[in-house]
């Protein structure tokens, strides 16, 4: 149930990030997420091995998973790299930061070009797509092995 909620709450992000909501707004709750997701994945290695079955964990998501889940696990993952690829086309591999008013992109302290409000905004919504959609991606893969160990251990 952690894997849902926490893959519903990345959903939700997403779609507020066409809304002007940017990680500044709510970067504890992403923060709080970053640590639930790294939580559940820790209790998938910890898991014993006789539920493994001796595979190694992606082996064992590939070959029990339903295909459907396979399958939107990977087009979650494709969203995740498209708005990765996206961001760093649109803030020329930079950082859009803020500084006394101005809108700048920061490439490690370097000043690149000024930003406008407007370009500001957007590339702070890209990035925060970035987050959702990766956690999207890390909830999704979570939840699809307790669900497949879930169903084999209630199988006779």
């Amino acid at each position: 149930m952690v894997c849902v909620a926490g893959f519903a709450l990345s959903l939700a992000f997403y779609v507020a990030s066409f809304f002007s909501v940017v990680v500044d707004d709510v970067f504890t709750i992403l923060l709080g997420l970053g640590i639930v997701i790294f939580v559940c994945v820790a209790a998938i290695y910890a898991t014993p091995k006789a539920d493994l079955n001796n595979m190694f964990f992606f082996q064992q998501l590939n070959t029990r998973t339903p295909r459907t889940l396979r399958r939107a696990q990977l087009l979650i993952f494709a969203l995740f790299l498209f708005s990765f690829a996206w961001f760093l086309f649109r803030s020329e591999a930079s950082s859009p930061t803020e500084k006394n008013g101005e809108y700048f992109l920061n490439n490690h302290g370097k000043i690149g070009r000024t930003l406008t409000k407007t370009e500001y905004m957007h590339l702070k919504a890209d990035e925060f797509r970035i987050f959702a959609t990766g956690f999207m991606s890390a909830y999704s893969v979570a939840f699809g092995y307790w669900t497949v160990l879930a169903q084999e251990r209630s199988e006779p």
